[in-house]
């Protein structure tokens, strides 16, 4: 429920963000959030005792959360310079390669 919360919010950010700039890095944050609380459910659905139906609906629900966060990423910070990203596909990747060096970090 937290991870629908926190990217409908985002939706909402997305639509006012056109008037409103700051209102993208409030839009980026609310997605990196559903995508943490997404992440968060499918660690829990991991339990045997949770149905197939239900994982296959968290795992969507992530897709859907990385995806809806590398659309809004249009730039990357490498080797200290500002690299524009134009391919969703990059997009995801580098946002899941972000994920990865957290969870090694922890």
């Amino acid at each position: 429920m937290e991870a629908e919360r926190a990217w409908s919010y985002a939706m909402q950010l997305k639509q006012e963000a056109n008037t409103e700039p700051r209102k993208k890095f409030h839009l980026l944050a609310r997605l990196r959030k559903a995508a943490k609380h997404s992440e968060k459910l499918e660690k829990l659905c991991e339990s045997p005792r949770v149905d197939a139906k239900t994982k296959l609906e968290a795992q969507a629900l992530i897709t859907q959360a990385r995806t809806k966060q590398a659309a809004t990423m249009s730039e990357v910070e490498w080797r200290g310079r500002t690299v524009p990203v134009k391919s969703d596909k990059a997009r995801i990747f580098l946002l899941g390669l972000a994920d990865n060096e957290a969870a090694i970090a922890q």
